[in-house]
């Protein structure tokens, strides 16, 4: 949020999973059925907040909102590419950690596709003056 110029009071932030047991005392990836088990609680939060953005971060919050949504959106092919649903623009993205920095998408360029939100926001603002 820093590098990109938001402030944390600025965004809402939740897991698309909020079930997710440790196993063995290790916060592991949530299976299909956790996903599933919480997908309504995603979908009423969504609801409630209503946000013009929704960013996911990894593999799992895309596969959780591709649920909602219908989709079969895969990370790799769109990641950093703004999808548009009724409701929201979907802006799916790697999750910046450690592993994933070093292995899959480094952080350079991850901050280049964290970069799109601000442009998202910007003519997302844009657009709403315009029609209003």
């Amino acid at each position: 949020l820093v590098h990109i110029g938001l402030k944390r009071k600025e965004v809402f932030i939740t897991n698309a999973v909020l079930c997710n047991p440790l196993a063995n005392g290790n916060n592991s990836r949530p299976t299909s059925a956790e996903i599933n088990n919480c997908s309504n609680y995603l979908q009423e939060t969504l609801d409630l907040v209503r946000p013009q953005i929704v960013v996911t971060l990894g593999a799992v919050g895309l596969e959780a909102l591709n649920r909602l949504t219908g989709s079969r959106l895969k990370l790799r092919d769109i990641v950093a590419k703004p999808q548009v649903s009724k409701n929201f623009i979907h802006l799916p993205c790697y999750h910046p950690s450690p592993r994933v920095t070093n292995w899959q998408r480094p952080m350079n360029q991850q901050k280049r596709d964290f970069r799109k939100i601000i442009d998202l926001l910007k003519t997302n603002k844009k657009s709403k003056t315009k029609h209003n």
